[in-house]
């Protein structure tokens, strides 16, 4: 004895999934709105503009011990003054309460002096350094909102796949206690469908609850609510420019990348701090002006006022420091070495994350094709599992089978999609290539007005026990290919 359902119900729910899939756009995020509030909202960016500002005041600091210095002094005060007058047998005693005031100002101006112009050269690597800093952190962010965003575009085709095998064990379930009840199956074939389609309850739940997690960062990241985010548009393919060749990536790696730019300017510190150790060793010459004024300062000037110019070159030349000297100078060099070999480390690390980039490209454009052909072909699937159930050749059942196989292949093709994406994005970044132009180039395709989608969640499913029955959701937020 065989079965044929109604396909009327089936019918309904893929009509209320059509309407689902095409959601209002107002509201829809983009991928470079989700950036652009990011940049205010994320605290560790935030942090790290403003290390960038304090790391750039490094020059104006080093600087500014090449520069004359000027100081002012004033004291004010009173003095009693007891003397003696010793002569002969008789002897004289003369007190006198004054008043004391002094001014001066002094200005100092360094000629010569190693240790000043390193600590300047100094000031210069650390702004620099700065740069490369804040330059890594907007890369890192950019890459942390892309994954995070992409996160969720995946997250909510997982759900989509999850729905429509539930869906279809669902179906299978009724199927087969209607066969049973015909003598046409077992009751342990009753139990081994119910058990699939309890897991199957589950995974969709998991489903939910890891898209939920999922939005929940990237409102953490943006500040924003999400409910409805842009899609990548269906002619978008991620793949590398033509005639690109790894060695030239590489090298754009090694001119650009702004952590090895942060370990070569690391080294040139090392430097200085070498050459300014060796400055122990060296003398300083300044040239010192010094004008002052004061009244009354000692007891021979009681009643005078003194007004002096002084211009004179001090010059400052060590003999004899314990060692300590020449161990700090020791100690600048075995420094520079070390981070020489920082350096070599880093290069290896973005080397091999590069390689592995540039390899994830080149497969997902295959891999792209391949599920781009496989989407196809069970789309075609569905369409002659609806003729044959049409023409009484096939069951319902047959239908939701296909519809789930499509689901599941339209899942692995999107997630392929943005996983070559996020590797395409990846080698931008560590080329150094990620600036405002390249990032909305790339960004571009997550187009609200193009592709919006609804985000369901978890406040908006039914719950079991309530007046809709969870087997009765629609498919969601994605449409049948043509």
């Amino acid at each position: 004895m065989s079965f044929k359902l109604n396909a009327r119900p089936l019918l309904g729910v893929l009509a209320l999934a059509a309407c689902i899939v095409a959601p209002a756009t107002a509201g829809a995020v983009s991928l470079q709105e989700a950036l652009n509030a990011a940049r205010v909202n994320d605290p560790a960016f935030r942090a790290a503009a403003a290390e960038r500002k304090a790391g750039k005041l490094n020059e104006v600091i080093g600087r500014s011990l090449l520069l004359p210095s000027v100081v002012a002094n004033y004291s004010e005060g009173k003095a009693k003054y007891d003397r003696e007058f010793l002569g002969g047998t008789n002897t004289t005693t003369q007190t006198s309460d004054v008043d004391l005031k002094s001014y001066s100002i002094q200005l100092r101006q360094p000629l010569y002096s190693l240790d000043a112009a390193s600590r300047y050269d100094l000031g210069q690597e650390l702004a620099e350094e700065a740069d490369y800093i804040y330059q890594f952190n907007e890369f890192d962010l950019i890459q942390r909102i892309a994954t995070a965003y992409i996160e969720v575009l995946i997250a909510l085709e997982q759900l989509n796949a999850a729905n429509a095998q539930k869906l279809a064990l669902a179906e299978s379930l009724k199927l087969t206690q209607k066969q049973k009840a015909g003598g046409e199956s077992s009751r342990l074939d009753v139990l081994d469908v119910t058990a699939k389609h309890d897991l199957a309850k589950a995974q969709h739940l998991e489903a939910q609850h890891d898209l939920e997690s999922k939005v929940k960062n990237l409102e953490g990241l943006t500040g924003l609510v999400v409910v409805n985010i842009a899609g990548a548009t269906d002619e978008y393919i991620p793949a590398l420019p033509e005639n690109t060749v790894y060695d030239n990536l590489r090298q754009q790696m090694l001119a650009a990348n702004p952590e090895i730019l942060v370990a070569r300017s690391r080294i040139d510190q090392a430097k200085i701090q070498k050459k300014r150790a060796f400055a122990g060793h060296t003398p300083r010459v300044d040239f010192v002006a010094v004008k002052s004024l004061s009244e009354n300062d000692t007891v021979n000037t009681i009643n005078q006022i003194t007004d002096s110019e002084v211009m004179q070159v001090q010059m400052q030349l060590p003999l004899f420091s314990g060692f300590g000297t020449t161990a700090q100078v020791d100690q600048a060099v075995e420094k520079v070495r070390q981070e020489k070999a920082a350096l070599d480390e880093m290069v290896l690390q973005k080397d091999t994350e590069l390689r592995k980039a540039y390899s994830q490209c080149l497969l997902g454009k295959q891999k792209i094709e391949a599920y781009k052909q496989a989407v196809y072909s069970a789309n075609e699937a569905v369409k002659a599992a609806r003729l044959g159930q049409s023409a009484g050749l096939r069951v319902q059942l047959d239908e939701l089978n296909a519809l789930q196989q499509l689901y599941q292949t339209q899942r692995d093709y999107v997630r392929t999609r943005y996983e070559t994406m996020t590797a395409l994005l990846k080698l931008k970044l560590l080329t150094g290539a990620g600036g405002p132009e390249e990032v909305a180039s790339l960004f571009s395709a997550f187009d609200p007005a193009s592709r919006p989608v609804e985000i369901p969640r978890l406040l908006d499913l039914p719950v079991p026990g309530g007046q809709q029955n969870q087997e009765e959701l629609p498919l969601l937020n994605l449409p049948l290919l043509n």
